[in-house]
């Protein structure tokens, strides 16, 4: 489940990362108000922290997905709609990031039971 997260987000950020750059140059020639470009790229870098951690510490990554998800709700989405996708995503692979913290913690602990 961990390496899943692992790829799965390294493959989401280039997307999230080409998408808001993208958005942020369209933003700034229309002169729009909206930080849907700024956000794009905020979330980039917690998906970025949270694939750093998917591996060794699970329940890093979690938050990490967690918050990327809590920006992309804080916009209001007008000009980036894929935005409404890629916060399912995170919480998706909170879920998973999650799922893979269980199993690590269950993997310490037939590891222990068998040192015992």
């Amino acid at each position: 489940m961990r390496i899943a997260v692992l790829i799965i987000s390294i493959f989401v950020i280039f997307i999230i990362g080409f998408q808001s750059c993208a958005v942020g140059i369209l933003e700034s020639f229309e002169g729009s108000e909206t930080m849907e470009g700024s956000a794009g790229l905020a979330m980039v870098i917690f998906f970025i922290i949270g694939a750093a951690f998917s591996i060794g510490i699970p329940i890093v990554s979690m938050i990490s997905f967690l918050l990327a998800s809590f920006i992309g709700y804080s916009v209001d989405v007008n000009v980036y709609g894929d935005l409404e996708v890629w916060r399912v995503v995170a919480i998706i692979l909170a879920i998973m990031s999650f799922l893979g913290h269980r199993e690590l913690k269950k993997k310490k602990q037939r590891s222990n039971n068998k040192e015992s």
